[in-house]
């Protein structure tokens, strides 16, 4: 009602969008109440379903500032809005039950590889998972662990969507990367172009060119940067590189093909890292950075393998 009144904003439309593209399911239920008024419209009774909605934008009016209508509509119209108002909160109600959503995953230890319904191809690291809802009017996606690569197939009228903590990536015909970890999160887009806004919709909005990166950090705006894309497509050949990466990253990283190390305390995680290593072949990270770096590996009572400050004059 209020979106075809004359009090509409610019804001309220913007409000509108952000709601729309925050949940496939929100796009669905919009749609389906423009169906149903689209249907009444069409009716004889389209005139008297005016009256009431121009009886109800006046009754919507804060009080202070209402005047009120002289004119009741019709029982007639009454009864027609009532019916359309019961058919759509039985409707919505059906809308916004938690649609069930796929899931795809990774084994530890090598990536795998999906054709989705809409023909987009997904490659997700080891370890890796990402949730898939496809509707008519959205293809929603969330990267809830690991690393993935994204081939959208075109179809401007869904866009495609990858939620990442407090962000989301939309496409509508490209090829990105995604790498989630503990402390961010780092997009990476091989071709076309995407758009990363805020979940809740309020927030700067970053669009990528083919090369560039975004840091998501939570809580903060996306940082733009040069993108390393052979660093970011090298996972899919089997390779993890690593350039000045902390060591805490690169554990994290590593940790994805069964290595199941931790990092003793804050000081060493924060020590950098730099080479090519063959994923899986986890030994010879650790020999590396203990070869490198001040830190020897023992072996804990549960059997991970920690890693902790070197004594000193070994």
């Amino acid at each position: 009602m209020r979106q075809i009144s004359d009090d509409w904003t610019d804001a309220d439309e913007a409000g509108l969008h952000a709601w729309l593209a925050a949940d496939m399911r929100h796009a669905d239920a919009h749609g389906q109440v423009l169906k149903a008024m689209a249907a009444f419209d069409d009716q004889d009774d389209a005139a008297e379903l005016q009256a009431l909605r121009q009886q109800r934008q006046v009754s919507a009016v804060p009080l202070g500032g209402a005047r009120r209508s002289s004119s009741r509509p019709s029982r007639r119209a009454w009864m027609i809005g009532a019916g359309a108002l019961a058919a759509g909160l039985a409707g919505l109600a059906v809308l916004s039950r938690p649609e069930p959503a796929r899931i795809y995953t990774a084994p530890t230890g090598g990536p795998a590889e999906f054709t989705l319904a809409d023909g987009s191809r997904l490659s997700i690291e080891g370890g890796g998972a990402v949730a898939v809802r496809f509707g008519r009017h959205a293809r929603n996606l969330e990267l809830t662990r690991g690393q993935a690569r994204f081939e959208v197939a075109h179809d401007q009228a869904r866009p495609f969507a990858v939620t990442v903590g407090d962000q989301v990536v939309v496409a509508t015909g490209t090829m990105f990367n995604i790498d989630r970890l503990s402390q961010r999160s780092i997009v990476s887009l091989l071709e076309g172009r995407v758009i990363i806004h805020p979940v809740q919709g309020e927030g700067p909005t970053v669009a990528l060119a083919p090369g560039e990166q975004a840091v998501l950090r939570p809580g903060s705006p996306p940082l733009r940067q040069t993108a390393d894309v052979r660093s970011a497509a090298a996972w899919r050949t089997g390779r993890l590189i690593f350039d000045d990466t902390p060591l805490a990253e690169a554990v994290e990283r590593v940790n994805r093909y069964g290595a199941n190390l931790r990092v003793g305390d804050e000081a060493l995680a924060r020590l950098r890292v730099s080479g090519v290593f063959t994923s899986g072949d986890n030994a010879a990270f650790v020999d590396a950075i203990t070869a490198y770096l001040p830190i020897a590996a023992q072996r804990d009572s549960d059997g991970r393998t920690a890693l902790v400050h070197r004594p000193a004059g070994d």
